[in-house]
């Protein structure tokens, strides 16, 4: 069995690729480069979630009624919005992407437009994002 070095499960700025689409050996060629939960983006992105669903619950007039349709859909839209901020904050390059042939420069505010064309690629990245043995893997080993 394998050993990690203490102080490397404290590296936060740790990331992995994401692939979306693979080719025929299963290697990916479209994808997303991340951040995990333990990186600044996430932590301020779990942030303002939290601070959202206080208002929500709390905020007067703003307060929604959970226990109607209406406001378990409205909950259901802040939910998803919260998923897609994360996904924002957490991306941080992106690799297989073109634009008339030639190699698309990464651009943060296309993402939200991205997963919402392609949830499953969302669903996917989010996962990976949460996913902390991922990030460990690639960590020293004794």
């Amino acid at each position: 069995m394998g050993k990690i070095e203490f102080a490397d499960i404290f590296i936060a700025d740790q990331t992995k690729k994401v692939g979306v689409v693979l080719d025929a050996d299963d290697n990916p060629i479209v994808g997303f480069v991340v951040v995990g939960r333990s990186s600044d983006q996430y932590i301020a992105a779990e942030k303002a979630a939290r601070i959202r669903h206080i208002k929500m619950q709390w905020g007067g007039k703003n307060k929604i009624d959970f226990a109607t349709d209406d406001g378990a859909v409205k909950l259901d839209e802040v939910n998803r919005a919260c998923e897609l901020a994360k996904l924002s904050n957490c991306v941080i390059d992106w690799f297989g992407f073109t634009k008339n042939g030639a190699d698309m420069p990464f651009d943060k505010s296309k993402l939200p437009d991205i997963f919402k064309a392609r949830p499953s690629w969302a669903d996917k990245v989010l996962q990976a994002i949460v996913d902390d043995s991922d990030f460990l893997k690639d960590l020293p080993v004794d």
